[in-house]
């Protein structure tokens, strides 16, 4: 597969004339006479003459600064969402959108003739979930040959290609072309993970869903949305303005709970959950998942899954019903027992003993979930190592330690991608939340909390290292230098 990242190219006039019917312009300087095909561009320094320069503010640059140099390269366009810069722009032509992002994607998705690719598209949303069911449905895909491109936290995946991504939901330059290129291999189905930063900033908007669920809903991303119901606006905002006519929607029932979620309007929307319409049991290494029909027999399917708690269960249990809905047949059960493990979701380190599992689990939510999946499994004392990271909701570090000390025995807490932040700083804002720390151990260097951590269990003890799974690096100051969680516990149990 070609690298996804492409120069999008469009017809300025063409360029703006969709923008205008999507309703996104609100004022322009622009000549049609003087139109040209011009290059996508977002980075300032990248800008040729005659390219489409787009402006936005992002979580740390505002790019509309740049316009200043961007102007002396003579653009063909510059699209901005900042009224103020105006009169930066002097005789270039340009248009004022409402949002630059959204703008960009609806340009991106046109240059790569997006609009008439025929594809089908299954999303994914949740605080928690959206990795897991995203990954079991492109295994489902993959045991029933069915050619599919899946994207998200773990990559992006053509059929078994895979492509490493910087976002769980990729910028505009990076997904069209990339949706583009896996049509032109015959691919019509893509199932998705949407982020609640991807609908904030608009990034989906050129896509409507055939189906789609929510997973769950807990505190994460505070640092963006600035409170619960901004989060969850984001989230419901995906079935409100990204669903195709009559989509399939599928909620967990715990999310109705929730007064805006049992208020909102839509049609086909289905509910899911233990002790709902699913039920498993754990037997001999394996999880026997039953589905109930929704019809009025009331008949239940059970699928045998190689995966270990009832969250990751119940994510399962989504994948089968959002590809069942779309597939229009049935899951073949032959197939749930070839799902490949869930990289980073409660993935077993090794079969040595002390029983060691690596798990993303980030957010006090996700913590409580994994380690109550853990409990059973457990004969003698059960470890959590985990910290958070920087430069991201800092009111989430004291909930995190009250949910480690709830359900483990003994917690270790460590370092978690510190970013700009001093580590210790971010552990002593942890360490707020316990009531008592008689059975907790700070290290803030998390390799030696690994390594020490193992050392220290006994062989029927059970640990969970929380909050980077699948990542391959810690990030700090700027820069993400090599560091896995597998591979350090791993080379731990060897001694």
């Amino acid at each position: 597969m070609a690298s996804p990242e492409k120069n999008s190219s469009i017809d300025i006039s063409h360029a703006i004339s969709l923008l205008k019917n999507k309703g996104l312009i609100k004022n322009q300087q622009f000549h049609s006479s003087s139109s040209k095909a011009g290059v996508i561009r977002t980075d300032s320094r990248m800008v040729e003459a005659g390219d489409i320069f787009i402006a936005y503010l992002g979580e740390s640059i505002d790019s509309h600064n740049f316009i200043p140099a961007v102007v002396t390269k003579n653009p063909g366009l510059i699209i901005i969402e900042d009224d103020s810069f105006i009169k930066k722009l002097g005789d270039t032509p340009w248009v004022l959108v409402e949002n630059s992002r959204e703008a960009w994607s609806y340009l991106c998705a046109e240059a790569n003739d997006f609009f008439n690719l025929d594809m089908i598209f299954i999303g994914v949303t949740g605080t928690n979930g959206k990795t897991s069911t995203v990954w079991i449905i492109k295994e489902l895909l993959r045991q029933s040959q069915i050619p599919h491109i899946s994207i998200g936290t773990l990559g992006i995946w053509t059929n078994d290609h895979f492509t490493e991504s910087r976002h769980t939901s990729p910028d505009p330059d990076v997904l069209y072309p990339v949706l583009a290129n896996a049509a032109t291999q015959g691919i019509r189905l893509c199932v998705m993970e949407v982020s609640s930063h991807a609908m904030q900033q608009n990034k989906l908007s050129p896509i409507k869903f055939s189906a789609s669920a929510f997973t769950s809903f807990s505190r994460d991303h505070l640092d963006l949305h600035g409170d619960m119901d901004s989060y969850l606006a984001a989230k419901l905002k995906f079935f409100t303005h990204l669903q195709s006519d009559n989509s399939y929607k599928l909620f967990h029932s715990s999310l109705f709970s929730i007064p805006t979620v049992s208020k909102l309007k839509t049609t086909n929307l289905n509910k899911y959950a233990l002790g709902n319409n699913l039920s498993y049991v754990f037997e001999d290494g394996v999880s026997r998942l039953q589905i109930k029909s929704s019809d009025s027999s009331n008949k239940a399917r059970t699928f045998n899954l190689p995966l270990l708690g009832s969250f990751l269960i119940e994510n399962a249990a989504a994948a089968i019903l959002l590809l069942e809905s779309v597939l229009k047949t049935k899951i073949d059960p032959k197939f749930t027992m070839g799902i490949r493990p869930i990289p980073g979701r409660l993935e077993l380190v090794s079969k040595q003993l002390p029983v060691v599992v690596v798990d993303y689990a980030h957010t006090p939510d996700a913590i409580e979930k994994s380690l109550q999946a853990l409990r059973p499994f457990c004969s003698g004392n059960l470890w959590v190592v985990f910290g958070c990271g920087g430069n991201r909701d800092k009111g989430k570090r004291p909930l995190m330690a009250k949910a480690a000390e709830q359900f483990s025995d003994k917690v270790v807490v460590t370092s978690d991608n510190p970013r700009d932040e001093d580590p210790n700083d971010i552990i002593q804002e942890i360490l707020v939340g316990f009531s008592d720390s008689s059975n907790v151990s700070i290290e803030a260097d998390r390799k030696n909390a690994i390594e020490s951590t193992i050392s220290e269990a006994q062989k029927n003890d059970l640990i969970l290292i929380a909050g980077k799974g699948h990542e391959t690096y810690m990030e700090i100051k700027g820069e993400k230098l090599p560091f896995n969680d597998m591979e350090i516990a791993k080379a731990a149990l060897r001694g």
